[in-house]
Order: structure tokens, then sequence, then C-alpha cells
């Protein structure tokens, strides 16, 4: 794309990449990954006056297990809040 100078990247995340979950912390930092990533990448894109154009798409969160590990129940960490799941 940058030697034609066009072209648009579409990056996928969700809403847990502005706040964190519980007991989720992998994909919440992973999700915080690909906006950073993304941030960083359009500024050097906009520096370099580059005809490609990036989009961040951020979907909504939704409650689906990602692994067994995910169903169990686990006792909420100290200092989360209201985040926290009931006892």
């Amino acid at each position: 794309m940058v030697p034609r100078d066009r072209g648009v990247i579409v990056q996928v995340g969700s809403a847990p990449a502005y706040r964190g979950i519980p007991l989720q912390s992998a994909y919440c930092g992973a999700k915080q990954a690909i906006q950073g990533f993304t941030d960083s990448l359009r500024c050097e894109l906009l520096r370099d006056r580059s005809g490609v154009r990036l989009v961040e798409v951020q979907m909504p969160a939704v409650n689906t297990p990602t692994a067994p590990s995910t169903t169990r129940r686990r006792r909420p960490a100290v200092g989360c809040g209201s985040l926290c799941p009931a006892r």
C-alpha cells in the first residue's frame, strides 16, 4: 500500500480497550495494544504524508467464553471495586 500511496487498513478492536474487566486482563491488554498500534501507525502515515488511511472499528463487549477456564468461578481480585462479581 505504501509504495502505491493508497489503501485502507481496518483494525478491529473492542470496548475493553477503554476499560479493564476483571479476569480478562489478557484480552483487555490485547485490545489496548491494537488501539496503541493503530494510533502510532496513523501518526507515522500522517508524518510521511501517505495516502494510506487507517480505520479502527470498536465493537461492543459481548460476554462469550474464550476458554474453558473462563467458566470456572474465581475469587474477585482485591481492589477492583464495583466491577467485581458478587460472591
